[in-house]
């Protein structure tokens, strides 16, 4: 699984984040060891409607096990489009 995401990660997508009108909720693990956070940061930059949270102390899935799933799952439901 693993080196199958990782072959997703670096292959070129076909479209163009910049056309992204959908409201997109980011959510980034400054310790992420697997995806740098440059990477998070250019995505971010990209989609227009696109709010990027930035959690220190968390990696690739740590917030998972944390209160800050929480802030996660509050922050999709109050979302106008979910």
């Amino acid at each position: 699984g693993g080196s199958y995401e990782d072959r997703l990660y670096r292959r070129p997508w076909d479209f163009d984040p910049r056309e992204v009108a959908t409201e997109c909720l980011l959510w980034y693990g400054a310790d992420d060891s697997r995806i740098p956070l440059s990477a998070g940061s250019w995505l971010a930059a990209r989609l227009p409607n696109a709010t990027f949270t930035v959690w220190p102390g968390h990696g690739h899935f740590s917030w998972a096990v944390d209160a800050a799933v929480a802030e996660i799952v509050a922050a999709v439901v109050s979302s106008p489009t979910a």
